[in-house]
């Protein structure tokens, strides 16, 4: 429904504070609406971003085999919340 990478990001987050893992749905969701151009912000949400975010990001870039994945789940795994820790 015209939403960006940053409303999907928002989505998650805000289901997470309601007690509501929204990570799985947004990641698919985000498949939708991301493209090339905005690969920089999807890896920063997935090293920086709210929990939410974060969540979303790495399960998106697993989703998609990304060469970064990995990286980035061993990363939220040994530095992130426990949330984060669960979801990667």
């Amino acid at each position: 429904p015209g939403w960006s990478v940053q409303a999907v990001f928002d989505w998650a987050q805000q289901g997470l504070e309601r007690g509501a893992a929204l990570h799985v749905p947004a990641a698919r969701c985000l498949s939708a609406v991301a493209g090339p151009e905005d690969r920089p912000e999807i890896l920063r949400a997935a090293r920086h971003g709210s929990d939410g975010a974060r969540c979303t990001a790495l399960r998106y870039l697993a989703d998609g085999d990304d060469p970064v994945a990995l990286d980035l789940i061993e990363a939220a795994v040994s530095d992130g919340s426990a949330v984060v820790a669960d979801a990667a």
